[in-house]
């Protein structure tokens, strides 16, 4: 009984595989991410910052950036250290979102 119900879910993960598989065929590069590319004139810069131990931390320094005239998005790298800010050249430089990181309390320089 047991070799009987392996084997009919061994085919009905096939058959759900033959099923997806034709949406990506043809080199369709399949759903659209969420992410988006970076519009004209936005540029992304990566920033260490020292000090970022929990959310409340984040959410500081992204309070802090947003405060700032053309800052789009900011995200967390893969450690705590580590942010990307997304920014229109012209309205905002990298020295100012240094200055604003230190302003909200935390060390910080372009990666």
């Amino acid at each position: 009984m047991k070799r009987s119900l392996v084997s009919l879910s061994a085919i009905a993960a096939v058959a759900a595989l033959t099923v997806v598989a034709p949406a990506f065929a043809c080199g369709d590069k399949g759903p659209e991410t969420t992410e988006a590319e970076p519009a004209k004139g936005v540029k992304t810069i990566a920033v260490n910052v020292e000090g970022v131990s929990c959310a409340a931390c984040t959410g500081k320094i992204r309070a802090a950036l947003k405060k700032l005239d053309g800052i789009k998005a900011v995200r967390e790298g893969k450690s705590k250290s580590q942010i990307f800010v997304d920014y229109v050249a012209g309205k905002v430089t990298a020295e100012q979102i240094v200055k604003a990181i230190k302003e909200a309390g935390f060390k910080s320089r372009v990666a």
